[in-house]
Parts: structure tokens; C-alpha cells; sequence
């Protein structure tokens, strides 16, 4: 339950997407931005299967909203602060949604 919560909760969604823009605004290439993502997140590199797997389901992320465009604007809106419009919001969403994923992993939520 707790991470359906979190996956959906208004706070994590506009938080991942706010994390996507600053790495897609100070990172030029895709894996220095995963690796961006983590590092800001967790506070260490990610290990090369992780970021396979953020590889992974950042290209889905992409196809998935390169088909539904208006899904992502949509997706995006959500939160108090304005989505950067600069940026492309398939390339955003994507992010975003990686950005998630990396919020609501058991490292990222528990303190032990």
C-alpha cells in the first residue's frame, strides 16, 4: 500500500517531475542524467544493472507518451508550481516517471 501511495500522492508526482526538469536543464546526455537522479536522490552512483534498469523504463516511459502526448501534458500539470514549458513533455514525462521510480524505492523511503 504504502507504495501505491506514494507512487500516486500529489507531493512524489510533482517532486519527480521538478527533479526531471533540473536534470534535463544540467545534464546533456541520458545516462550522466540517471546517474544525476540517483546521486541526488539516494546520495550514491548508481550501480550499472540499476541503470539498465532506469535505461529500461525510461525508453518505455518515452514510447508510452510519445503515443499519448496529451497524457503527458496532462500528467505534467499536476502540482502547484508550473511545469517548465521549454522542455518537450514526452522527453519530460519520461523523466518524471523515472524520477518516481527512484523516489519510491525502499532506500529512498526508509531511514535505517
Amino acid at each position: 500500500m504504502q507504495a501505491l501511495t506514494l507512487l500516486n500522492d500529489l507531493t512524489y508526482v510533482e517532486a519527480s517531475r521538478v527533479l526531471a526538469e533540473q536534470v534535463l536543464r544540467a545534464t546533456p546526455e541520458e545516462a550522466g542524467r540517471l546517474r544525476d537522479m540517483m546521486r541526488r536522490v539516494l546520495a550514491r552512483t548508481p550501480q550499472d544493472r540499476e541503470l539498465a534498469v532506469l535505461g529500461r523504463e525510461l525508453k518505455r516511459a518515452r514510447t508510452y507518451y510519445g503515443e499519448r502526448r496529451a497524457e503527458a501534458i496532462r500528467w505534467l500539470g499536476h502540482g502547484q508550481s508550473p511545469r517548465d514549458t521549454k522542455l518537450d513533455a514526452v522527453e519530460l514525462a519520461a523523466y518524471a516517471v523515472v524520477a518516481n521510480m527512484i523516489f519510491n524505492l525502499d532506500e529512498a523511503i526508509t531511514r535505517e
